[in-house]
């Protein structure tokens, strides 16, 4: 679970375009995989100052005042199975979410938890129920041909197909990012290709 360059920057534009991160949950406590010459690239985009802690996390360190600082995230709060991480919320995903999570966060993010849990359909409509109304879900997931991760690969028309008007939600943005072996994290090259919005 992190985020690398490519996946910071689409979170930074997201906050750019005025969505808010007030209150954010994270699933899986999430780790920041950004060299330091990439943290000051993301520090000059965002255009404003970021906090001391922030601009010194650790490559593969707990990304929690990062995103705090970059998305202005007031209350963060973190799910995960097991309080092993340092988790807020503790509940298996697998199971239905409980009544008081339901439509709390502003934005709920998950950047490589959804394909390691098993029963995926509870799981996604769990992330879908977190959401409050005029919030925002972010899925960043293993798509087709990357075998050896999870136990799911995506193909992009579930989404297409899942974040219906009818269901509650529309895409605002799909991206697809190619990377070479072995992943995301320590990929240099990579290339995105970008969905029309859809409403």
């Amino acid at each position: 679970m992190g985020l690398a360059c490519s996946t910071v920057r689409f979170l930074l534009d997201a906050y750019d375009r005025g969505i808010s991160f007030k209150n954010t949950l994270t699933l899986g406590r999430t780790q920041l995989y950004l060299l330091p010459s990439e943290i000051r690239k993301v520090y000059r985009l965002a255009g404003r100052d970021l906090s001391d802690s922030a601009l010194q996390t650790k490559f593969g360190g707990y990304a929690d005042a990062f995103l705090k600082s970059l998305l202005n995230v007031e209350q963060l709060e973190v799910l995960d199975y097991s309080d092993y991480q340092g988790a807020t919320v503790i509940h298996d995903m697998n199971r239905p979410i409980p009544p008081e999570l339901e439509a709390k966060f502003d934005a709920v993010i998950d950047s490589g938890t959804i394909e390691h849990i098993f029963n995926f359909p509870v799981a996604i409509a769990n992330c879908m129920k977190m959401v409050r109304p005029g919030g925002r879900l972010f899925i960043i997931t293993a798509a087709n041909n990357h075998c050896g991760h999870g136990f799911y690969q995506f193909s992009p028309d579930l989404f297409f197909r899942l974040f219906k008007d009818c269901n509650g939600f529309h895409i605002e943005r799909l991206l697809l990012l190619n990377h070479p072996f072995p992943g995301l994290e320590i990929s240099s090259a990579q290339r995105f290709y970008n969905s029309k919005r859809s409403r």
